[in-house]
């Protein structure tokens, strides 16, 4: 990077936007394309990691093929080697999302004591949902879901007054896992099994979704701690506190939903984030988006949903897991 001229390859690096125990992210613009582009750049003690290369590599090929309106898009994976620095660079470049993060909503809303209707809520999670059945059906589990990985597109509201909500940074925690043992969610929003270092399937997301599902029924977190390692030990021993002893207004049927998401064994949570979508919107009386009702195959014999089997990425056991940081930039 021309710390001179802030130019990054082709791009010119206009805003810096953050940066967190793996990360800086800047906002950017590509004269080729005429576009805003986000760039997160990874810290010198991953680019200089010959595993976490290798793997960054490989997981360019997946992610860039990844394609859903309800995903901010990434273009490419890159490397490279500054002539006035020892270091080598990796970045990646995606779409940049004008609009706050999910976690700003909720701060402003759920944390602040005015819930939003019912209506937001189940747009907002079919959306994100729709956006992870994608991906779970192409094989990638997003495995750190968390309100500052979901933007709330600012361009188009007219379905979304809040803001089109938008997936973002899909395929980051799995790098981390494969190439450095890392996982990369927040202490608040990381499965039980994942806290234990077990490798999570597509259920792993439906729990750091039931957490946040928590979050903006109550305005609390499900779990709060002094250190991260005392928040993870809740998430695999502790039992939540009910939902409706903090917001006596939720429903029976949203609290079945919410502690269904939350159950410690991935057995006992939805099978699927459609399953999560439809149950959602019948307990708040909410319609269903087509896209979402749809993907939900259904055994000709029996008129039950079928499972569809999920692969995970990285199928190894070990040492629990590390988690990067409680503010790293995800």
């Amino acid at each position: 990077m021309s710390k001179g001229s802030r130019h990054l390859g082709r791009y010119e690096l206009q805003k810096h936007l953050g940066h967190g125990g793996i990360a800086e992210v800047w906002k950017a613009f590509d004269p080729q394309t005429q576009r805003h582009v986000a760039i997160k750049i990874f810290h010198s003690n991953l680019s200089d990691n010959p595993d976490f290369l290798r793997h960054f590599e490989h997981e360019a090929e997946v992610i860039t093929a990844l394609d859903h309106p309800d995903i901010a898009k990434t273009y490419e994976f890159k490397v490279s080697h500054p002539p006035e620095s020892e270091h080598s660079m990796a970045y990646i470049v995606s779409d940049y999302i004008e609009g706050p993060t999910l976690s700003d909503y909720i701060h402003r809303t759920s944390r602040s004591g005015e819930f939003p209707p019912a209506e937001e809520v189940v747009a907002l999670f079919q959306t994100i949902n729709a956006a992870l059945d994608y991906t779970h059906a192409h094989g990638i589990g997003h495995h750190s879901i968390n309100p500052t990985n979901v933007r709330l597109d600012q361009h188009n509201t007219s379905q979304h007054p809040m803001g089109e909500p938008m997936l973002t940074d899909v395929g980051i925690a799995r790098l981390l896992k494969r190439s450095a043992g890392k996982h990369s969610n927040k202490p608040h929003y990381i499965a039980p099994e994942h806290a234990q270092g077990l490798p999570g399937d597509e259920r792993s997301d439906i729990y750091s979704l039931g957490v946040i599902l928590y979050e903006i029924s109550t305005g609390e977190k499900v779990f709060e701690g002094n250190t991260p390692s005392a928040i993870m030990r809740q998430h695999v021993d502790a039992a939540p506190k009910s939902p409706t002893l903090i917001n006596q207004n939720i429903s029976p049927e949203l609290e079945e939903i919410i502690m269904r998401c939350l159950a410690k064994d991935p057995a006992m949570r939805f099978a699927s984030t459609s399953e999560m979508s439809i149950a959602l919107a019948e307990a708040l009386d909410a319609p269903t988006r087509e896209d979402v009702s749809q993907s939900i195959s259904v055994d000709e014999t029996t008129g039950e949903p079928t499972e569809v089997i999920f692969l995970p990425a990285d199928d190894s056991a070990g040492e629990p897991i590390e988690v990067v940081s409680p503010s790293a930039v995800d």
